[in-house]
């Protein structure tokens, strides 16, 4: 990985931090709006930035798939994709898993 993408990428740097406040200050308000990167195939020129810039290495350069479960969540990737490649999209049924959630832990 190349020390001058990390450097351009001024999110990395505060991920950690911003997922332990999260955790701590807001629980399942933030977890409502969240958005994940996806890597739009068509606008995609296969230029390997995303890659490069993912500093858990959580996207695969073959399959642009992002393996969600490593994602810090630093958006470097959005950051720096210079086609607009990488969209921010909201998590589908997060609300409604998370009242199920809920539901159960009030059922017993």
């Amino acid at each position: 990985m190349s020390d001058a993408v990390l450097l351009q990428c001024d999110s990395y740097e505060t991920a950690s931090l911003t997922g332990k406040l999260e955790a701590a200050l807001f629980g399942g308000l933030i977890s409502a709006m969240k958005r994940r990167p996806v890597i739009d195939q068509g606008t995609c020129v296969d230029c390997g930035l995303c890659v490069e810039s993912c500093p858990v290495k959580a996207i695969d350069r073959a399959t642009k798939a992002i393996d969600y479960s490593a994602c810090i969540e630093c958006l470097c990737c959005h950051e720096l994709c210079v086609q607009a490649a990488v969209e921010l999209k909201h998590l589908s049924g997060s609300r409604s898993r998370r009242r199920e959630r809920l539901a159960g832990a009030a059922a017993g």
